[in-house]
């Protein structure tokens, strides 16, 4: 049994713009199994510390710009792993024009970052563009 928490807040300040935030505390699966400890058993989960924002902006009437942020402080439960820390630092920026109402265009930027005492640290910028259909 571990402890769980989850705040969230947003605030609409303008026809369809806004802005969210909030703060997440919860034991999570990882995909980091590691070796079994005779005492400690198998890695196969984190305890994570996550805050995170985001805004929606109406540039214009068909197109939105998009900010996120997101943190995370974890650390590994059981196993080969156990009580090391483990970081993540995701930031994001997109544009999308909205054509019509079940049809959209985005460009983006993702950069995220890593830093883990697993042994898998990494830094990655994802730069993508798309079209969106929705029914």
């Amino acid at each position: 049994m571990s402890t769980y928490v989850k705040l969230n807040a947003s605030y609409n300040y303008a026809p369809e713009s806004s802005i969210q935030g909030g703060f997440n505390y919860d034991r999570n699966a990882t995909d980091t199994v590691g070796g079994i400890s005779a005492t400690k058993g198998l890695t196969s989960s984190q305890e994570s510390a996550t805050i995170f924002a985001s805004i929606v902006h109406r540039i214009v009437p068909s197109l939105f710009g998009t900010l996120t942020a997101q943190y995370q402080d974890s650390t590994f439960v059981g196993g080969q792993f156990d009580s090391l820390n483990e970081r993540y630092l995701l930031l994001g920026a997109n544009l999308r024009y909205q054509f019509v109402r079940y049809l959209s265009a985005e460009l983006g930027y993702d950069y995220d970052k890593v830093e883990s005492a697993a042994g898998r640290s990494y830094t990655r910028n994802r730069f993508y563009v798309g079209v969106t259909g929705t029914y």
